[in-house]
């Protein structure tokens, strides 16, 4: 086997509390054939310091500047724009994201590696994701795990449909969905780099189209904690669901997927546009009952949604949060 050049990278923001952290334990992988991408997105000055740092120590370090953030109010997934410049510069045989406050197990890139290179059919390759606190203290027993209970290879997309089913997929659980995926990254180049529905676009644009692989000895330690991004997106009312929208038709899916039979293309598209618009009606009520009425009506006027589902839903949640009081108060 050969050793392939495989690809790492970390955009920065924030000032740098986990970050040297998760920097370290991509620097600490047992597999060296690392080009390691940090990028530093308009960030912190102690982030800034911290990067340059890095990469003078390390001449595996590529180290990727922006003045200022892209971050805006009105396009919050306009911060992908540093994934694509990554993909666009880099050299890597094979890409993973991580983020700067989650942590790799030492063996991680070693395990990947091994994944695709056993199985040449093999598009994206994963570990174990357990959770972790804002300590780095882990959140269940592995040992206990519910799901991520799959063979080491198996179709894309059997796992995928596995994970549409109602109920907890045995196959599949993630809190980074198909972020953390590590992907062979001519396919990422191919569907025109990263989409701004990160997650959705991997697993039903990339992870169907050919076998992927599984490694519970390799650990993607996913962190919990209030700061996360996803968490101050949501309170403000961004919950991607345009952007799946978009997924659909950009990435043609559809179409894409007719080659696993009709059928299933119909039941994918579907389940997608009935999860989203669900999603979209449930957040838009819960926030209006907590009286966040811009997050409510930014969430609303994500989609194209009509009005009278929206009332359908309000007496459902009065009645589970009157069942959830009642409850808690018997105990």
């Amino acid at each position: 086997m050969n050793n392939p050049l495989f690809t790492v990278f970390v955009v920065a923001f924030y000032p740098p509390k986990y970050l040297p952290i998760a920097v370290e334990s991509i620097m600490n992988q047992t597999y060296d054939n690392l080009e390691i991408i940090l990028v530093n997105h308009g960030a912190h000055i102690n982030t800034i310091n911290y990067i340059n740092k890095v990469s003078k120590k390390d001449n595996r370090v590529r180290v990727v500047h922006y003045e200022h953030n892209l971050y805006s109010d009105s396009d919050p997934m306009s911060i992908i724009s540093p994934w694509n410049k990554v993909l666009e510069i880099s050299k890597g045989e094979y890409i993973l994201q991580i983020a700067d406050d989650n942590i790799l197990s030492n063996n991680y890139v070693e395990k990947m590696v091994k994944l695709f290179q056993e199985n040449k059919e093999c598009i994206t390759a994963a570990g174990l994701v357990t959770s972790i606190d804002s300590q780095g203290r882990a959140q269940y027993d592995s040992s206990t795990r519910e799901s991520n209970y799959r063979s080491r290879y198996m179709p894309g997309h059997v796992l995928i449909l596995d994970q549409l089913r109602k109920g907890k997929s045995p196959l599949f659980s993630s809190n980074g969905g198909g972020s953390i995926f590590a992907i062979k990254r001519e396919l990422l180049v191919n569907i025109g780099g990263y989409h701004k529905a990160v997650e959705e676009a991997i697993e039903f644009g990339i992870v169907p189209f050919g076998d992927t692989g599984f490694d519970d000895t390799a650990v993607y330690y996913w962190r919990h904690h209030s700061q996360q991004t996803n968490k101050k997106f949501s309170k403000m009312g961004w919950i991607g669901s345009k952007e799946r929208l978009d997924m659909i038709k950009e990435h043609e899916i559809y179409k894409r997927w007719k080659v696993f039979g009709t059928s299933k293309a119909n039941y994918v598209v579907k389940t997608i546009v009935d999860n989203t618009y669900k999603e979209v009606a449930w957040k838009f009520v819960e926030n209006l009952f907590m009286f966040n009425i811009k997050a409510a009506f930014r969430i609303y006027n994500s989609v194209n949604f009509q009005l009278y589902a929206t009332f359908i839903l309000i007496p459902i949640f009065m009645s589970i949060q009157l069942k959830t009081k009642i409850i808690n108060s018997l105990r």
